[in-house]
């Protein structure tokens, strides 16, 4: 019997894997469906914050030795992950993890995701896996409607939807888009068209022309000085991190009371101030931020009221509203209060991956026109050109991002409206709400007024702060509640020179059960510390 080929014994080898992956894949869900009962158990003991030091793995023996030329058994790795990498994990969906942002997923979106890995396509163009694209565009139109969207952010309107990796790669988009629509005016021109006029009339009307055009372009390829954008000092840092890397001035504007509620949001009149000044000084204005949700406070900028002022006087410039912490929330008819005025708004983004049950990475962005979004980075060398793009007929993801590649993550979208269902979704962000509310009304209500909200209460978030205590005091508290029995983790913020701490009621988990239980810890750690 003549030896098998090569072909031959990669398929046998293949046989063979796959029936390991079989049972190893059961064994691992096992494993993710063991440690989700945990979770969900109220008596659970995992703790939330990882108590490890560090190099707990990088001078770990078992780690710092060469992997093994040869594979070792499922069996082995799993007790490494059990035994060490998993008590270095701070456990983001634990129902006491109040800290930071919300990073709820579900186990239908890991669903969508182990089959995007599976077919492991890497969709920069429609022909690379017309699925993928198309299920992106389907997807986001649902949200879109959903959420009630203005027409112009539908892929059947004048732009569409797309999904970046996080809301600081939408910034880095949307901040590009909007020095391509200022190095394209009028306004930007190296000297005004005058010089020109000049020219013709002292017979160097060629010689002139072929300078202007010369300089023009050389400014606009190297100089964007003159450009400026503007945010406020809650807004994400990755949007002033993106004006930098795009060359464009930044102006981090305080917060003087002016957002619903009255407090932290975008001063309008502040703003127009700064963007006269600006054009006073031959400076462009070309993007303006609007934030619904701050990360540090929730505080929501007046969309409706910045866009009618802004529009007014500088009908050019580009708004953005960052919606990366709140935007879910649009599904709720009672919270589209927040969200007016995005019909004058020329992008959109928000992060499903915070509070759609969409597990990391995914967050969407929506472009009013997408020509201001393609015009940046559209490049097509010979070998990714193909009939189908050339007859624009067409979306080709590669030319909404930085990158060219891209993960299938549409399909974690797909399962989770699919399999939950959007009702299950509306659902949990309404308890996100409740919860908040319930923590709120207990430090409110309480007759001691030993605490005090600080801020409105929006999205599942309350900023608190033990009353008539020094900042010293508010962080030995804090580092209490993160080390007491009751196993919680929050963080603090610093708001006008003040530290206030803060309760994110975010995690499918949890519930009013978990306001109680903060409630309860504020109040042994507070006796404690007093007794300290």
């Amino acid at each position: 019997m003549s030896a098998p080929t090569e072909g031959e014994r990669l398929r046998k080898e293949m046989k063979q894997r796959i029936a390991d992956y079989r049972k190893n894949a059961h064994a691992l869900v096992d494993y993710v469906a063991d440690y989700y009962e945990m979770l969900a158990d109220a008596s659970t003991d995992i703790p939330v914050l990882s108590r490890v030091s560090p190099g707990f793995i990088t001078q770990n023996p078992k780690f710092t030795q060469p992997p093994p030329a040869e594979g070792v058994s499922f069996e082995s790795v799993l007790k490494e992950v059990e035994e060490v990498i998993k008590p270095g994990m701070t456990h983001w969906q634990h129902p006491h993890f109040m800290a930071y942002f919300p990073s709820a997923t579900s186990l239908e979106s890991q669903l969508g995701d182990m089959l995007a890995q599976a077919f492991n396509a890497v969709g920069f163009s429609w022909i690379t896996s017309p699925a993928m694209t198309e299920l992106e565009m389907v997807t986001l139109d649902w949200i879109a409607k959903a959420m009630d969207l203005p027409e112009k952010f539908l892929s059947s309107g004048a732009g569409g939807g797309c999904i970046q990796m996080t809301a600081s790669d939408a910034c880095f988009v949307v901040i590009l888009g909007a020095r391509e629509r200022a190095v394209r005016s009028e306004a930007f021109l190296p000297y005004p068209k005058k010089t020109l006029e000049n020219g013709h009339a002292n017979g160097h009307a060629k010689e002139a022309s072929q300078v202007l055009e010369q300089e023009e372009d050389e400014a606009k390829r190297t100089d964007f000085s003159k450009l400026v954008a503007y945010v406020t000092d809650q807004a994400h840092s990755a949007l002033a991190k993106s004006a930098k890397c795009a060359g464009v001035r930044c102006r981090v504007l305080p917060t003087r009371g002016g957002a619903e509620g009255g407090f932290l949001g975008m001063d309008v009149d502040a703003l127009l101030e700064e963007m006269r000044k600006d054009r006073d000084a031959g400076r462009i204005p070309c993007f303006v931020n609007a934030t619904v949700g701050t990360t540090s406070t929730n505080a929501v900028d007046s969309m409706s009221t910045l866009a009618a002022a802004v529009r007014k006087e500088f009908p050019s410039v580009w708004l953005h509203c960052d919606a990366a912490y709140a935007g879910a929330f649009n599904l709720l008819p009672e919270c589209r209060e927040h969200f007016k005025g995005l019909e004058d708004f020329d992008s959109f983004n928000f992060n499903p991956h915070k509070q759609m049950l969409v597990g990391f990475d995914c967050s969407v962005l929506y472009i009013g026109r997408k020509e201001d979004v393609v015009s940046v980075f559209q490049a097509t060398p010979e070998f990714l050109k193909n009939k189908h793009t050339s007859s624009g007929t067409v979306i080709d993801y590669k030319d909404w991002q930085v990158g060219l590649g891209r993960r299938f993550r549409s399909l974690k979208i797909f399962f989770v409206w699919k399999l939950l269902g959007r009702a299950k979704v509306e659902e949990y962000l309404r308890r996100c709400l409740s919860s908040a509310k319930v923590f709120s009304d207990l430090i409110t209500s309480d007759p001691s007024k030993s605490f005090e909200v600080t801020h409105p209460v929006k999205f599942g978030l309350v900023c608190f702060r033990l009353r008539d205590a020094s900042d010293e005091v508010q962080l030995k508290l804090l580092e209490r509640l993160n080390h007491s029995p009751r196993n919680l983790f929050l963080i603090h913020t610093k708001v006008e020179g003040r530290v206030v701490l803060r309760a994110a009621f975010n995690t499918p988990l949890g519930g009013e059960e978990q306001a109680h239980t903060l409630w309860e810890a504020l109040k042994e750690e507070m006796v404690s510390l007093s007794k300290s």
